[in-house]
């Protein structure tokens, strides 16, 4: 058990707060409600749009542990990958920070390698 959620449970508590988050953000008014992040201010179109990128981040990282890399949805990582190109510049980076240096890929790599080894992973 972990968090009060019984091992065989995270199915449901996922749906759950898939839930939650489809009701919140089901209401057209917060999407230009400001909303404060850990990292900034800014309109909560904007948000679900980093948060979106953070989780195909993410998304990526247990796809690569559970060896299920088929099963990402390729145009995510297209708009992610763009996106962090403007958010995480290279040269704003360092080991220490959020974001490790930018890991060399072969130019022909798929969409998530790439975004993986921009992000500083190891693909």
């Amino acid at each position: 058990m972990v968090d009060g959620i019984a091992d065989d449970g995270w199915g449901s508590a996922f749906s759950e707060a898939r839930g939650e988050v489809e009701r919140a953000w089901a209401d057209p008014a917060m999407l230009d409600r400001l909303v404060t992040l850990p990292w900034a201010t800014m309109p909560g179109r904007a948000a679900l749009d980093a948060y979106t990128h953070e989780f195909t981040a993410h998304s990526w990282d247990l796809a690569h542990a559970t060896g299920r890399l088929d099963d990402l949805e390729p145009d995510l990582a297209v708009q992610a990958l763009e996106a962090f190109t403007k958010f995480a510049p290279p040269e704003e980076r360092s080991e220490q920070g959020p974001f490790g240096p930018i890991v060399q890929v072969s130019e022909n790599a798929d969409v998530y390698t790439r975004l993986a080894a921009y992000l500083g992973r190891q693909p």
